[in-house]
């Protein structure tokens, strides 16, 4: 009797203890799959995360330049103290090639801590000193924007002439064929719409030689006012007073 209750036990745990394993082989399954899923998560979240605020922190460096605008640093959301346009401005997109830490690392210290001084009117867009700087290359800049044309993860707004202008190899050009429509190019300085209405006659007189000269820009900069801020007109017409004396 004895002999038959221990083997109907034998053969009962033999009968369970596949089962049981089995479960616990489904259990450990499921637990590296959902440790794995959250890894990935947290990876793209992280990749996410790091594009958010390199477009907050580009936000912030507009904001403070249009609060310090009588510093002359001539880039920033105040349109009247651009010198450059809107697109080669914008350096966020960077932080995709020379990774985060490099990007944080030149804003703080080449922008950031001297957004309080006068920028010389001969200063090429930052844009422009950021490529030279960690020296990107034509190729690499033009991969990282078509792969953001193609999958978007922030705004990179470059248009193939701006590219162009960029890397052509000529630093008097593309400062010229970027300036701002409000802003005047003139042998090598870039002066912004704001630099211009604060300046004396004499000191227009040195930029504008001819009152040809000062048609030309009246002309295009009354055409971008008319469109974006009609309301400034009246600025560029007291400017033109100052210049005619």
């Amino acid at each position: 009797m004895k002999r038959s209750i221990l083997l109907f036990i034998i053969i009962l745990i033999c009968f369970i203890l596949p089962f049981s394993s089995c479960k616990k082989e489904d259990a450990n399954s499921d637990f590296s799959e959902a440790i794995n899923t959250a890894n990935t998560t947290d990876e793209e979240s992280s990749i996410d995360n790091q594009s958010s605020t390199v477009s907050e922190n580009e936000s912030v460096i507009s904001t403070d330049e249009e609060s310090h605008d009588e510093s002359g640093i001539g880039e920033g959301g105040d349109e009247t103290i651009n010198r450059y346009i809107e697109n080669a401005m914008n350096l966020a997109p960077i932080s995709l090639i020379i990774g985060y830490d490099k990007w944080v690392d030149y804003i703080d210290n080449k922008i950031e801590a001297v957004k309080f001084e006068k920028r010389p009117n001969d200063d090429p867009p930052h844009l422009y000193k950021m490529i030279q700087y960690f020296d990107i290359s034509k190729e690499d800049f033009v991969a990282m924007v078509e792969s953001q044309r193609k999958n978007p993860t922030m705004t990179c707004d470059y248009t193939d002439e701006t590219i162009e202008l960029l890397f052509c190899g000529d630093a008097a050009k593309m400062k010229k064929e970027l300036t701002h429509e409000l802003a005047w190019y003139d042998n090598g300085n870039v002066y912004s719409f704001r630099e211009l209405q604060q300046m004396s006659k004499d000191e227009l007189d040195e930029i504008f030689e001819t009152q040809e000269e000062l048609d030309r820009y009246t002309a295009k900069a009354k055409l971008y006012l008319e469109n974006y801020d009609p309301n400034l007109i009246e600025k560029l017409d007291d400017m033109t007073s100052t210049y005619k004396g």
